[in-house]
């Protein structure tokens, strides 16, 4: 299955002679736009579940001390 090629990116056949960027853009639309959303939502769970933490778990007086 040959991957669509874009004028300005030559994308090699074989695996082994791609970078990591040239692999992205060789799966296909739909898989590159699962893979950027889900790292988004893994993103944005891990700033929601810090926040969350942050909140509920106060610091200790000794290391708030510390800090100011």
């Amino acid at each position: 299955m040959a991957a669509k090629q874009n004028p300005k990116t030559k994308i090699p056949e074989a695996v082994a002679d791609r970078t990591l960027w040239q692999s992205y853009l060789a799966l296909p639309a739909a898989t590159r736009l699962r893979f950027s959303v889900g790292m988004a939502l893994f993103a944005a769970t891990g700033i929601v579940v810090s926040n969350y933490l942050e909140k509920n778990i106060p610091v200790p007086a000794e290391e708030a001390s510390k800090n100011k």
